[in-house]
C-alpha cells in the first residue's frame, strides 16, 4: 500500500519546464568566457554558467508530469511542420527592458530571427490545442547572457562591447528541458528532443 501510494506522487508531481533551442558547445563557451570577463568588476552582473546558456521559446513552469506527454506530443506536432533553418548570433549584447535600466543581458539574433518567430507561433497554436495559454508579449528571440541583481544603468558598457565570436547556428532540433532550482544554481535536464523537417 506504501509503494503504491508513493508511486503515485511520484507521477502526479511537478516539474518546472521550458521549451528551448540548444546552442553548440563552443557557443555557449564563447558566449559566457567573454561575458565574464568583460563583466568582471561589475558585482551586480550574474553570468550565465556556459552550460545553461541557450534561446528560450517558451517558458511553461510548474507543469504536473502527467501532461508531459501531452505537451511532447504538441511540440513534436509543431517541429514536424517546420524545416531547420539557420539563424545569426549578434555580436552585440543588448538588455531588458532597457540598458539604462538593465536586469537582463542578451545576444540578439540577426538574420533569421523571423524564422524563429514564425516557428514560434507554429508552437504557440499546437500547445494552445492542449490548453496551454498564448504568450501576451510580443516574442523577442534572445540568449540571455546576465542577469543584473539590481538595476543599474550599463549602457555605456554594452555600447561598446562586441563579442569576438560571432556564429551562424543550424537550428534541426527543439528541446524540452527541466529546470531543477538549488542553492547552487538552476540545472537544466533534457527530457526530450522533437527533430525538424
Amino acid at each position: 500500500m506504501q509503494n503504491s501510494k508513493s508511486s503515485k506522487t511520484s507521477i502526479s508531481k511537478e516539474k518546472r519546464l521550458f521549451i528551448a533551442i540548444d546552442l553548440p558547445d563552443d557557443l555557449k563557451s564563447s558566449l559566457y568566457s567573454e561575458t565574464k570577463d568583460y563583466f568582471s568588476r561589475e558585482k551586480a552582473v550574474r553570468i550565465i554558467p556556459a552550460e545553461n546558456i541557450h534561446l528560450t521559446l517558451k517558458f511553461l513552469g510548474d507543469t504536473k508530469s502527467t501532461k508531459i506527454p501531452e505537451i511532447s506530443k504538441a511540440i513534436n506536432e509543431a517541429a514536424g511542420n517546420f524545416d531547420s533553418f539557420d539563424f545569426k548570433v549578434s555580436s552585440k549584447l543588448e538588455a531588458f527592458p532597457s540598458s539604462k535600466s538593465a536586469r537582463i543581458l542578451f545576444a540578439g539574433v540577426g538574420n533569421g530571427s523571423d524564422l524563429i518567430k514564425d516557428f514560434f507561433k507554429n508552437l504557440e497554436n499546437s500547445l494552445s490545442k492542449i490548453h496551454i495559454k498564448k504568450e501576451e508579449r510580443g516574442f523577442v528571440s534572445h540568449i540571455t547572457v546576465a542577469r543584473v541583481r539590481e538595476k543599474i544603468n550599463l549602457s555605456d558598457m554594452i555600447s561598446v562591447f562586441e563579442l569576438s565570436f560571432s556564429k551562424t547556428v543550424h537550428c534541426k532540433k527543439i528541446t524540452l528541458f527541466e529546470s531543477i532550482l538549488s542553492t547552487a544554481g538552476s540545472r537544466y535536464i533534457i527530457i526530450e528532443e522533437f527533430a525538424l523537417k
